[in-house]
């Protein structure tokens, strides 16, 4: 066994792997940096494997549905801006969490997440000729772009912060 990955870690691999589960996230707040959890209800993920210049590389396009579940920050869920501020901050923060499962992958050189077998399946001579018999080295070489959209879909009943409200 290589080693054992963190909460985070199995969140990316989870997404990497095409297989997220209910799950919550916190991020903090863009305005006033306080905390708000959502709970991510619903993740899609694509993956596009392609080469640049031999060196594999994968497209990796993520889609979050979320609905908050606390907000202790200032944002103003009713406010467009406010709400699309915090879907970027989610998109952030699961870009984050993909980006550091990878750094991990790629530092022990192992594939968790069987993004070879996309390869294979796109670009099966160039698996046959030598790619599959080095694909460790050739993994932690690989290259990738993420992009992540979220859609805040449940902003829950209450939209400001209470606490701020009776102020």
């Amino acid at each position: 066994m290589v080693g054992v990955y963190d909460e985070e870690q199995t969140q990316g691999l989870q997404w990497l792997r095409r297989n997220v589960k209910l799950h919550s996230v916190t991020v903090l707040g863009p305005k006033d940096g306080k905390p708000i959890t959502l709970d991510i209800t619903k993740g899609i993920s694509r993956i596009s494997p392609r080469f640049e210049d031999d060196t594999p590389a994968f497209l990796v396009d993520l889609e979050a549905r979320a609905s908050v579940k606390e907000n202790l920050s200032e944002l103003d869920m009713n406010q467009t801006e406010d709400l699309r501020a915090l879907q970027q901050a989610v998109s952030d923060s699961i870009k984050q969490t993909v980006t550091n499962t990878i750094r991990v992958m790629q530092k022990y050189r192992t594939d968790s997440a069987h993004l070879g077998n996309l390869i294979w399946g796109r670009y099966p001579l160039r698996w046959q000729n030598g790619l599959s018999a080095n694909w460790s080295e050739q993994f932690a070489k690989a290259k990738f772009t993420i992009q992540v959209r979220t859609n805040i879909a449940d902003v829950g009943l209450v939209n400001q912060n209470v606490i701020r409200r009776s102020e």
